[in-house]
Order: C-alpha cells, then sequence, then structure tokens
C-alpha cells in the first residue's frame, strides 16, 4: 500500500469519526488508531469495527480533544443538519448518523454504540426529536445533503498527512533512542577505560 493510496475500510473508519467529531484531522488520528491496533481492519465483522469508532470518538470528545479545524465545504442545507447533528449529545449523536446517515440496521446500530437496542432507540428517537426542533421543515434535505456531502468527503489528504506526520515523529524517536544508546555505550565504554587505566 502507498502512502497515498486509502483502503475502503479506512475511508470508513474516517467518514464515521468525522461524523461523529467534525474534526478531520481527528478523525484520521482516531483511523490511524484504530488500524495500529487492529492491522487486519478489512478481516473485521463490520458492526466491530463501527464500534471502534464509536468508542474511540467517545474517547475523544470526553478529552475535549476535537479541535473541529476549518471543514470541508457543504451545501448549506449539509452543513446546517451537520451543525444541529454535531450540537447533540454524544449517544443521540450515534444513533442518529449510524441510523439516518448510514442507514444501518437496529441490530447492528446498538452492537455498534454498545447497548440494548431498547437504549439505541431511545437515543434515536430523542435525535429525531432534536433534529426535527433544529431543522423542522429542512430535515429531510438536510439528512439527504449530509449523506451525499459525507459520501463525496475525500479523506485521503489528511489521512496522507496523518500518515506522514507519524512516520515523522517514528524517525524523530528513533534518532533520539539511536542517540541515546549511542551515548549509554560511549558512557560504558568509558567507564571501563577509567577501570583499567
Amino acid at each position: 500500500m502507498t502512502s497515498g493510496e486509502i483502503l475502503p475500510h479506512e475511508r470508513r473508519v474516517w467518514r464515521l469519526a468525522y461524523l461523529l467529531t467534525g474534526d478531520t484531522d481527528g478523525a484520521a488520528a482516531l483511523a490511524a488508531r484504530v488500524s495500529r491496533s487492529h492491522p487486519d481492519l478489512a478481516a473485521m465483522e463490520p458492526a466491530l469495527l463501527d464500534r471502534m469508532v464509536v468508542q474511540e470518538a467517545r474517547i475523544l470528545a470526553a478529552r475535549g480533544a476535537t479541535s473541529r479545524p476549518a471543514r470541508p465545504p457543504m451545501p448549506a442545507d449539509a452543513t446546517r443538519a451537520f451543525d444541529a447533528a454535531l450540537a447533540m449529545p454524544r449517544q443521540p449523536l450515534e444513533a442518529w448518523v449510524l441510523t439516518r446517515l448510514d442507514d444501518l440496521d437496529p441490530l447492528r446500530v446498538c452492537r455498534a454504540m454498545d447497548c440494548s437496542r431498547t437504549a439505541a432507540a431511545r437515543h434515536l428517537a430523542a435525535a429525531d426529536e432534536q433534529m426535527k426542533g433544529r431543522l423542522a421543515e429542512h430535515l429531510d434535505r438536510g439528512i439527504v445533503a449530509l449523506r451525499a456531502a459525507a459520501d463525496a468527503l475525500d479523506p485521503a489528504p489528511t489521512i496522507t498527512r496523518r500518515r506522514e506526520n507519524d512516520r515523522a515523529a517514528d524517525k524523530r524517536r528513533q534518532i533520539i533512542l539511536t542517540g541515546g544508546a549511542a551515548i549509554a555505550i560511549l558512557g560504558i565504554a568509558l567507564a571501563v577505560l577509567k577501570m583499567l587505566v
């Protein structure tokens, strides 16, 4: 895989993470963490992969780590719907994204959210009520627009940039470790020389 090649499961992870956080860079970091923890994401059951993303997004939100940088441009209806969705509490947001944008069945939604079907349905009902209150008659149009906008987003630039940053950080760590080891060896050699003299 080249540094610019984005696999379908990486695209799925990034898209879901972005919809749950509104943070392109955070979504790329989340995708990198998920990829490092399970190198063969393509072989994972989809609901388990979704659960990993949901849990990582929760951690990101709990840390207040979503910086919400400038978002990629979207049509006005999509932007309104996205802003309204991101204003919701975490679990209603998750239920809404997984159901209304990803069109997942209730069993997969509750498995992704790691909760009962009843709880997932309750979170979805709360989300639907909040979204209807915020968007009123624009809700259906907003859902369609946001789904299309999310599908059209290209995660390659942020994922590629994240990979390059991670490689550079790994290289710096390796240099530091190599330098530290060289200093330690030199120190031992000097100590041995002093004992021999």
